[in-house]
């Protein structure tokens, strides 16, 4: 899974979920001590991946394609990326991660 080189970007990386545009997810890979029931993690990243997808088709209509979605929280950072063949990588970090390496994820993700 693409996962290994993402971790291997940095440290902060801490989980990723790979979803299609139906909401199926196709893969979760961590590294932190602490994660969710990998059932909650399928039911609550297939919703979030079809929500995002429907907001994606309708932003890139009015303002073009988005690179990424950031939201922040406490000590966590969650990215929402769309890759080749309408996949989403949902991406979690400590809020610490420098931008240069957001910068290269997404670029990595785009390629995947």
């Amino acid at each position: 899974m693409e996962a290994v080189s993402l971790f291997n970007l940095h440290e902060d990386i801490r989980h990723v979920v790979v979803v299609d545009s139906a909401g199926n997810v196709e893969g979760i890979r961590s590294r932190a001590k602490a994660t969710w029931p990998e059932e909650q993690i399928k039911q609550f990243s297939g919703l979030m991946a079809a929500i995002i997808f429907g907001i994606c088709e309708k932003v890139q209509s009015v303002a073009g394609t988005l690179d990424y979605i950031q939201v922040s929280y406490e000590k966590m950072k969650v990215f929402i990326v769309r890759g080749r063949e309408n996949k989403f990588y949902i991406i979690s970090a400590r809020t610490k991660i420098p931008q240069d390496i957001v910068n290269q994820m997404v670029e990595k993700i785009k390629t995947f």
